[in-house]
């Protein structure tokens, strides 16, 4: 443990003498490293030998113990100086106290006054010491953490759940690398199961190509995709901008696939100036993202592209291709359930109005009539997660063989249920022909 280093600085010799033998130093931990008959001698002392405790008298020839300490001050400001006056002076103690003394003693010293005024000084040099020590931890466990505190409170601020100008005002330690204005959200998504190591090479190669160009941040907190908060030139016109999206937007698909082997597709959400539209471009992304369900992956789709085409409205749905098919279930129809699953989906493919959500929410309905009727019929099936893997299919494709896949096993369980039903009934026959 290193000893606490202290100065005296008195101009008279003894009385210097009698405060090194007043105290065992060692019992504090204290070590007497130098002294000094003048506050300008004592500086330079103080520079050399950056002391923990200063012991000064408070008239001195050239510099005085008022100047000294609060010389002192911008050398070693964590030092103690207890100032010693053979003056009860109020404005001298005041004035001690003003410039950061730690204490101010009158002479003749007692020294059973002056121990207990070390003692005080080394417990404040202690707690300083462990206020220093946690301050340090705290602050590397804020550097190591930081990136994860900064994507949580960006996820905040895409939830809804705090302003943008809150979390910035707030939260200086966070360094967003982000303006006030101009906002634009990018959702990248990944295709496949990544390791750390990809997820880490991604991250870094989407943050090279995006913050070339623009200023931002990238959260990656969801195990299928990055969402990017980008700045864009106020001064730039947003034909511009959308023209720079674009082209870094494909320039990460290409470079992922070619380093990583891992497609990517990616959604734009509107331009916005004012941050509080931030958690608007967000989900504009997600939306834009929803399209792949019609032009597949590995395309970049752009918001402002697809509010032109979509427009909301109270979807009809084909209740007669919805029997058609609850009516081939039923019957174990294997030759013209599929037949029926086309019109269903040639039906929506047939609107030029139709959007991504719709047409999921038609599978689903779908489903839910089904399964209600499965259970009507008490056929003991097998469901698969059949909703969930409604929800995140992620092309056209994908989505009508999902549907088709399980429309034609339960085709199966109708066809061997109504075997069974058949061999039962020949059965009780023939067991009533012979017992009559």
């Amino acid at each position: 443990m290193n000893m606490y280093k202290l100065i005296i600085v008195d101009d008279e010799k003894r009385v210097r003498e009698a405060l090194k033998i007043s105290i065992d130093w060692g019992k504090y931990n204290i070590e007497v490293v130098a002294e000094a008959e003048d506050g300008d001698i004592a500086i330079g002392l103080i520079k050399e030998y950056q002391p923990d405790i200063i012991i000064t008298d408070i008239y001195m020839a050239r510099v005085d113990g008022l100047e000294l300490t609060q010389k002192s001050q911008d050398i070693v400001p964590h030092a103690k100086t207890i100032i010693l006056s053979g003056y009860d002076n109020f404005d001298f103690a005041q004035t001690a106290l003003r410039n950061k003394a730690f204490d101010y003693l009158l002479k003749p010293i007692r020294f059973d006054k002056f121990e207990k005024v070390i003692e005080k000084a080394v417990v404040s040099i202690k707690n300083e010491e462990e206020h220093r020590k946690n301050y340090k931890r705290f602050k590397d466990e804020l550097e190591k953490n930081l990136p994860l505190i900064k994507e949580r409170y960006l996820d905040y601020i895409l939830s809804g759940r705090l302003s943008f100008k809150e979390v910035k005002m707030e939260n200086d330690y966070l360094n967003l690398n982000l303006f006030n204005y101009n906002f634009v959200v990018l959702v990248i998504e990944v295709n496949g199961n990544l390791k750390a190591v990809e997820r880490i090479g991604i991250k870094e190669t989407i943050t090279d190509i995006l913050f070339e160009d623009f200023k931002g941040e990238l959260i990656d907190s969801y195990p299928d995709k990055y969402l990017a908060i980008l700045n864009y030139q106020e001064k730039e016109l947003e034909n511009k901008v959308v023209k720079d999206l674009l082209s870094i937007s494909k320039k990460v698909i290409n470079y992922i696939k070619r380093i990583f082997s891992k497609p990517i597709t990616i959604g734009i959400g509107g331009l916005y100036q004012d941050d509080q539209y931030l958690i608007n471009s967000y989900h504009e992304a997600l939306e834009a993202l929803e399209y792949k369900l019609f032009y597949g992956k590995e395309e970049v789709y752009l918001y402002q592209d697809i509010s032109f085409e979509k427009k909301r409205f109270n979807m009809d749905y084909p209740f007669k291709i919805e029997e058609g098919i609850i009516m081939g279930i039923k019957i174990g129809d294997s030759e013209n359930i599929e037949k029926y699953i086309e019109d269903f989906f040639d039906y929506y493919l047939g609107k030029e109005d139709l959007i991504p959500s719709d047409l999921r929410q038609a599978c689903l309905q779908l489903f839910y009539t089904i399964l209600k009727k499965i259970l009507q019929w008490n056929y003991n099936i097998e469901q698969g997660n059949m909703e969930e893997k409604i929800r995140k299919a992620d092309t056209f494709n994908e989505l009508k063989n999902t549907v088709y896949d399980f429309i034609v096993y339960l085709v199966k369980i109708a066809h061997r249920e109504k075997e069974l039903k058949n061999h039962n009934y020949v059965k009780t026959v023939c067991n009533f022909i012979k017992n009559n």
